[in-house]
């Protein structure tokens, strides 16, 4: 079964079937013809599995001790009820200091809210997910954002204990000392100009990465064919993929009678002279120096190609 068709039957993306897989939640048997993933039903069920934790909001890591660990299931789930048990526990306390907010006069409101933000405080703290929350409040500026989107994995653990009270606090007084980060305004307008730019490019590898269509690229790039390193650069220009997924395709290209010289021509066009790649550039180069970049860059990979079809060929 291809990817496609997972995707159909799951409502998963590639990249979701993709990134489980890397996970070690799931090992489809690969062809041993062209290194495709070849998908069964076992792996469709592994699969729906995963989606529905995920949709109750079990954690990635969570799935890997059910799935992998095997972490009793039940032990699991309890311990999601009493995660979403407080949290009703601390909507509920917020709804009711609303309530209570909302029968106080203008005068009083002030007075009241420092108190119920004692309040909620003290108890939100021994909620998972606490840190996280609490730091985008303390620290609103690029610090607090960064440090919370590198190190968010380790913000979850509930502070329930002295010694959590603690480092917390260390940690708080370390990044309020440290010197906030600012951004030139310079880079704000770049971004401004080219995040549109970036999204299309970026959607685009997201849609095709990894693709090749290694039928079409032994038929028209065979040994037989005098323009195979050509055809070999023009197919891998449109296509996107990272150094380490084009080593499988060449694999396969080769086995079926393609060139070394035309498959590392394919590789190399795929990895410099990708499509999406050039639309992120479009708006921080001009035009006129992308095309000399791509000339430059497909005559040199051209070239390279019939040189190393042409010392195999003597060898």
């Amino acid at each position: 079964m291809k990817i496609s068709d997972v995707m159909k039957k799951t409502g998963l993306t590639r990249k979701a079937i993709y990134y489980y897989e890397e996970q070690g939640l799931l090992s489809p048997d690969k062809d041993s013809g062209n290194n495709y993933r070849e998908y069964g039903e076992d792996d469709i069920n592994r699969l729906l599995y995963i989606n529905s934790l995920r949709q109750l909001d079990f954690s990635v890591k969570e799935i890997k001790d059910i799935m992998i660990r095997n972490k009793d299931i039940k032990g699991s789930i309890k311990q999601q009820v009493n995660s979403i048990n407080q949290e009703l526990y601390l909507l509920n306390k917020k709804k009711s200091i609303l309530e209570y907010l909302m029968n106080q006069d203008k005068e009083n409101i002030s007075n009241e809210l420092k108190n119920a933000g004692e309040l909620l405080d003290y108890n939100f703290k021994k909620v998972e997910g606490y840190m996280k929350k609490k730091l985008d409040k303390i620290l609103p500026g690029n610090v607090g954002k960064l440090f919370v989107i590198y190190y968010s994995n380790f913000l979850n653990e509930p502070i329930d204990t002295v010694e959590k009270e603690e480092a917390w606090n260390g940690l708080v007084r370390l990044l309020d000392s440290t010197e906030e980060i600012y951004y030139p305004e310079e880079v704000k307008e770049i971004v401004g100009r080219v995040w549109k730019y970036v999204i299309i490019g970026i959607g685009l590898g997201a849609l095709i990465h990894g693709y090749a269509p290694a039928d079409i690229l032994a038929q028209y790039a065979g040994p037989n064919n005098p323009l195979s390193v050509i055809a070999a650069v023009a197919v891998g220009i449109p296509l996107y993929a990272n150094a380490v997924g084009t080593i499988p395709i060449v694999e396969a290209l080769m086995g079926k009678g393609v060139a070394l010289g035309t498959a590392l021509s394919f590789m190399m066009a795929t990895t410099a002279l990708s499509l999406p790649a050039m639309i992120i550039l479009r708006k921080v180069i001009k035009p006129k120096l992308i095309t000399v970049f791509v000339t430059v860059v497909g005559v040199s990979i051209i070239g390279v190609g019939y040189m190393f079809n042409f010392v195999m060929n003597i060898i």
